[in-house]
């Protein structure tokens, strides 16, 4: 499943549509309108303990997770800042053909041999940027990884586990991805 903000197969539920950038208008913002608690201190402390669990972990259960939650998780994720450009896509990756796949190109770069955990996992998700795009060479990879630490905690307030690494075989899973050659992965 391949999540990509651009497409008009995701249903909004927010007021706010992506736009392109020549077409934003300015709506007033009436400030938060969910939070955690009525009471902006025990919302905090209560975000501060669900960011506080977070860890990386390399061993997983192999217990199906209903791919809604992702789906409502990488929703989050694209509400991160980006100037409209949303210069990211987040590849969803369930079938456990593909994960072999996956997880033979990463085991094929030599560190770590054993990278099990990506075939148990019910899902993957590969997050990759658009490279060229904008006049600043850094801010989409700034706002992709801004878009991922929103995730990362989406997954954990869901209670998820994750964990985040950088393959060196990037072009070769961007290519079985079927993404085009401006992407790269995070």
């Amino acid at each position: 499943i391949l999540i990509n903000f651009d497409s008009t197969d995701i249903e909004w539920k927010d007021s706010i549509q992506p736009t392109e950038q020549d077409k934003i208008k300015n709506i007033p913002f009436a400030g938060a309108t969910a939070t955690l608690d009525s009471d902006p201190l025990k919302a905090a402390a209560r975000f501060y303990e669900i960011a506080r669990d977070r860890r990386s972990v390399r061993k997983f259960s192999s217990q199906p997770v209903d791919l809604a939650i992702i789906e409502r998780c990488v929703l989050a994720a694209g509400t991160g800042p980006s100037v409209g450009s949303e210069p990211w896509t987040f590849c969803v990756v369930s079938d456990g053909g593909l994960k072999a796949q996956i997880r033979e190109i990463i085991e094929s770069e030599g560190s770590d041999a054993d990278k099990g955990y990506l075939t148990t996992v019910p899902h993957l998700v590969l997050i990759f940027v658009k490279s060229n795009y904008g006049s600043k060479t850094d801010y989409a990879e700034e706002a992709t990884s801004i878009a991922t630490g929103i995730l990362l905690c989406a997954l954990q307030a869901a209670g998820m586990n994750s964990l985040v690494t950088t393959p060196l075989n990037c072009v070769r899973l961007g290519k079985l991805l079927g993404r085009p050659a401006s992407e790269k992965l995070l």
